[in-house]
């Protein structure tokens, strides 16, 4: 923050004066201090009415100042928001924002009122004409006469408004013993993320088929399996998500671009039969819910996974984020129950839509039971229900679920 200098000129007005009548002298100085600094501390673009997806700036022409923010009408303090990339207009905002230097000084606060102009939405189709990913995909395999995959991806309303690729991405196999499942969410920011998000989703789950083949439980009676093949089942989808990382470094490299280019989340899940139970293992890098249900009106839902952001608030870890491997093995986590009926697998574009998950994923299972898995052609219902309208949801929407027969 810039102090002022003895020959320095503030003007200050009658209203002022009649505002700092009843204020200590120090009191004054610092108002008078913070009130000529303000006008360094700007929305762009300035508050008004503006299109769905309009990005809105904070600035401070002292670039070492660090700046906080709320949408929820209070006073921004150095505990909100820190200010660290474009706030996107998707419903009306009044944005609150507030300057820290490092000395721990700050402006006042600056408000602006930002309103969503009444549009359309559009559909347009992308400029690339390279690495080329369908707008829709819908998949349904029956594997057995118990257990069954269906899964389904669609580009966003923000993506098609854009004429952007759909960035996400989801992929399963199954062995005679295990199921795998993988789901990845795309950077929308990032221009290569769809290729990223396959090729994760592709190499996690096939290096899972290849771990898991010949792996045999040890007999036990005990109510879990020994802790031999526990570590055994974490350090396989540890090395599963490795290798994922790995393609993804090496597929930057070939192309010659940063690898931030090709950022991509990963939720990774295998499932199994063990002694009449479902035992299920997940490891969760970045933001999506994983969840476990066995079907019960009386019983939650089991978070499998747990969403993480990187260092700032907002932004999500990645499998190209900064020694994101050093993390893997402690991502693991395990659920084992007698009547498992399906496990589910999405990206924020729809485990958003039921935040908290805690609270409201049994929501979620609930619908997609009865409209979708019921139903006789769950493919075809699954492209429907994906479908649905909800405001504030525009992100790309992609689920995956091993459902279980009754």
């Amino acid at each position: 923050m810039n102090s002022f200098k003895k020959r320095d000129i503030i003007e200050v007005s009658s209203e002022l004066l009649k505002e700092y009548s009843s204020l200590r002298k120090d009191e004054i100085n610092n108002l008078i201090k913070c009130r000529s600094i303000v006008d360094k501390l700007k929305f762009n673009p300035e508050q008004g009415e503006y299109k769905y997806g309009q990005l809105i700036e904070i600035k401070h022409t002292n670039k070492n100042t660090e700046i906080y923010y709320t949408l929820d009408g209070t006073e921004p303090t150095y505990k909100s928001t820190k200010y660290t990339v474009p706030i996107v207009l998707t419903k009306n905002l009044k944005i609150n924002a507030r300057a820290y230097n490092e000395k721990g000084e700050s402006t006042i606060a600056i408000t602006g009122d930002f309103k969503l102009k009444s549009a359309q939405w559009l559909n347009l189709e992308p400029e690339e004409t390279e690495d080329l990913v369908d707008h829709k995909i819908i998949d349904f395999e029956q594997i057995n006469g118990k257990w069954s995959f269906l899964g389904g991806s669609i580009r966003g309303k923000m993506h098609a408004h854009r004429g952007m690729w759909r960035e996400d991405a989801f992929k399963w196999l199954s062995t005679d013993k295990f199921y795998f499942m993988a789901v990845s969410d795309g950077a929308g920011s990032c221009r290569l993320s769809r290729v990223g998000s396959n090729l994760a989703c592709k190499t996690a789950v096939e290096s899972l088929e290849k771990e898991f083949e010949g792996f045999v439980f040890t007999e036990t009676e005990a109510n879990m399996p020994v802790q031999e093949d526990l570590l055994s089942i974490v350090s396989k989808l540890k090395s599963a998500a490795q290798e994922a990382i790995n393609k993804v470094k090496m597929e930057a490299i070939n192309r010659n671009v940063d690898i931030k280019d090709l950022s991509s989340t990963l939720l990774l899940v295998l499932c199994t039969e063990w002694n009449n139970y479902s035992l299920a293992a997940g490891l969760q890098v970045g933001d999506g819910v994983i969840a476990v249900w066995e079907g019960k009106d009386d019983e939650k839902p089991t978070i499998l996974g747990v969403a993480d952001h990187g260092e700032r608030s907002g932004e999500t870890m990645f499998l190209t984020t900064k020694d994101v491997e050093n993390t893997l093995g402690g991502r693991v986590r395990f659920t084992i129950k007698k009547n498992l009926k399906d496990i589910a697998l999405m990206t924020d574009g729809i485990g958003d839509d039921f935040f908290p998950e805690e609270e409201r994923i049994y929501d979620f299972f609930k619908d997609i039971d009865e409209k979708v898995l019921n139903e006789k052609d769950p493919k075809d219902k699954l492209s429907e229900w994906i479908s649905y309208n909800k405001i504030d949801s525009y992100d790309d929407r992609t689920v995956v679920i091993l459902h279980r027969r009754s």
